[in-house]
């Protein structure tokens, strides 16, 4: 068996791309790179400019200043400064995927030179960092201990399906601390993917240098890693794939660990629904969850190790995403995440499954469609990688394979009941539905949400999240009014509700809740319904007492005519005071009264909607980013009995 140097050598010379970004990167961190083991890494959340949600700008030489670019509002608080420390040493260490690339292809020794210097830093400093949570300091990881003992005695067990995340009696946070990086999360994948380049390049260190990186850094982390294993979520996941990667790399690891409490198959068994998909209910933190797996995956292959349990789950997982995305590849985009995602979004994802596994088949196809597909890539507002090429620089690195032809199928409806959405699909709409969440956690307001395609083209659709310290996260992106969803009397609904499906088939699908509000008895339903040349959503909210009943629709990147058969009346921000309403995300409000039908246009496309309504708002609202517009149709009435019928064709 080939060396995985060799391997990964051959991989890169066979590969034909522009490494110029590969170049600026790396050369960008040789030149400006410095660290401090007391420096605090912050939350990259927080990087996010507090009033229009936009990525600060970056720069190495500002360590204290932070500008948005966006409206250029300058912070020097301690929390865009401590993220700035996390963003330095996410781009030193993606630094060490670019250097290899580069040293394979060039031979230049700076690159491996810079490679090592980065590691062995690390190694050198790992015992000083301080163990912090975002920007407090901990003294000592004792609380973390005392759950852990609390574990093994059967006195606790959380379930993440259920839990609220406080963990009461234990001064303990799910994310857990770091010391590279501001959580147990980032500390994670940060040794992983240093990891990655050492395996590697194992034998360009000599043999005190590999004692040192493996006594010093990665044992360590094992053990600090561990004593945060406490639930089934998207973070232990990762710290669990980190342990296992780690020990790997220090001849520790026993593929019986897998059975660990909160371990991988704990993991597979508990975390995931019967579809394969991850119950959080977010396709980014699906494919978050899948890179980590398919991380463990690539390293278990070169050590020779295999688990046919963990690659099943992980050929389950990608088919059922895979599947999920709308015909243009798009992802419908439920609870937090990021927005405009697709399939390509995760190439890197597909990438690494398929070197795991190069005699796995169905892998190979979904990373060959994948590819093959026409989408644009979108990137994500944080990301660690560079797409050049048709590749991740990770895919630079392991696909070792020709991509094989497309195999174009056309994809039919599918109703993914223990996930709790629907997708009814024909020739020309996609239509995605959702009727519940599986967990509190990720989770957003927004009931019987749908989005929607005609033609390949996204009509509406779901804004997910902005950087989770940004306020519009708050204000906007995850709150009722932001999406396609009931609201009655202003307040929020309750985000664990029971759904019923009244009817399913291939080109329908009814659902009724009837513990959507705890202040009123109601009965809400909706049905999506798909005919040759039109798509039909019916919503009918029942009260047992008189309430003001809106029901919303969003629009988006599309601007709707209703060539002027209405008299619209523009508004204030104080006519819909229970929404708490600023000009950052709504720009202006319209109103229509006494109509019973509103007809819209845009070139062939028609959306007539039909209702009961006594007012319709018009709002202009912003998207994701907030330079993106929507549209924005809420129909009120103050009734017991409310329906509205949207028609598109």
């Amino acid at each position: 068996m080939a060396k995985l140097i060799d391997e990964i050598q051959v991989n890169v010379k066979n590969k034909e791309f522009n490494d110029v970004v590969f170049r600026e990167n790396t050369l960008e961190v040789i030149e400006n790179w410095q660290d401090n083991s007391q420096w605090l890494s912050g939350w990259r959340h927080h990087y996010f400019c507090d009033d229009d949600g936009s990525y600060l700008q970056f720069e190495f030489n500002s360590p204290h200043k932070q500008v948005c670019p966006s409206c250029g509002r300058v912070y020097q608080d301690e929390k865009k400064n401590n993220a700035w420390v996390t963003i330095m040493r996410n781009k030193a260490i993606s630094s060490l995927r670019y250097a290899m690339i580069l040293y394979f292809e060039t031979n230049d020794d700076k690159y491996l030179q810079h490679i090592k210097r980065l590691i062995l830093f690390y190694a050198d400093n790992y015992a000083d960092f301080p163990i912090h949570l975002k920007n407090k300091k901990l003294k000592d990881m004792k609380a973390y201990d005392s759950v852990q003992e609390a574990i093994e005695r059967g006195i606790v067990r959380y379930d993440a399906h259920t839990i609220d995340w406080s963990f009461k009696g234990y001064d303990i946070q799910f994310q857990g601390p770091g010391k590279i990086m501001a959580q147990g999360l980032s500390e994670a994948i940060a040794l992983i993917r240093i990891g990655f380049t050492y395996k590697v390049l194992e034998s360009k260190f000599t043999k005190d240098e590999k004692q040192h990186v493996q006594t010093d850094l990665f044992k360590p982390a094992i053990q600090f890693l561990k004593k945060q294993q406490f639930v089934d979520h998207n973070i232990t996941l990762w710290r669990e794939a980190a342990i296992q990667i780690l020990g790997l790399l220090t001849n520790s690891f026993e593929l019986a660990d897998f059975k660990n409490h909160n371990g991988i198959y704990d993991h597979l068994d508990h975390a995931f629904t019967q579809e394969g998909l991850w119950y959080e209910g977010s396709m980014h933190y699906h494919h978050y969850v899948a890179e980590a797996l398919a991380y463990l995956s690539y390293f278990m292959k070169a050590a020779n190790v295999h688990d046919e349990r963990l690659e099943q789950s992980l050929q389950k997982m990608l088919s059922a995403s895979y599947n999920e995305a709308f015909d243009n590849g798009v992802f419908p985009n439920p609870n937090d995440g990021w927005p405009n995602i697709n399939l390509k979004t995760y190439l890197n994802v597909y990438e690494l499954a398929s070197a795991a596994y190069p005699n796995n088949q169905i892998l190979s196809q979904i990373y060959s469609d994948v590819v093959n597909n026409q989408v644009k890539r979108m990137p994500l507002p944080i990301e660690d990688e560079v797409f050049t090429d048709g590749y991740s620089s990770l895919g630079i690195l392991v696909i070792n394979k020709k991509v094989v032809p497309a195999i174009v199928k056309p994809k039919s409806t599918i109703h993914y009941v223990d996930s709790k959405f629907s997708i009814l699909r024909n020739n020309k709409f996609n239509l995605f539905m959702k009727y519940g969440v599986n967990s509190l956690s990720h989770a957003h307001y927004d009931p019987l949400n749908i989005e929607f395609t005609v033609n390949n083209r996204l009509i509406s659709k779901d804004l997910s999240n902005a950087g989770y310290g940004s306020r519009l996260v708050h204000t906007w992106y995850n709150t009722m009014l932001g999406h396609n969803s009931v609201i009655i009397d202003g307040q929020n609904s309750n985000i664990l509700y029971q759904s019923r499906i009244i009817k399913k088939s291939d080109n329908i699908v009814a659902v009724e809740t009837n513990d959507l509000f705890s202040k009123v008895s109601t009965n809400v339903s909706r049905t999506a319904k798909l005919l040759n040349n039109s798509l039909q959503v019916e919503t009918r909210v029942l009260s047992e007492k008189q309430a003001t009943i809106d029901v919303v629709q969003h629009f988006d990147d599309i601007q709707l005519n209703d060539n002027n058969q209405y008299q619209w009346q523009q508004v204030t921000l104080n006519e819909l005071p229970e929404y708490s309403l600023e000009s950052n995300f709504v720009r202006r409000i319209d109103k229509c009264e006494k109509i019973s039908e509103l007809n819209l246009t845009n070139g062939d496309l028609k959306i007539t909607f039909k209702f009961n309504a006594v007012t319709i708002y018009r709002l202009k609202t912003v998207g994701n980013p907030s330079t993106d517009e929507r549209m924005t149709f809420i129909f009120r009435a103050n009734t017991t009995d409310m329906q509205v019928t949207m028609e598109v064709e």
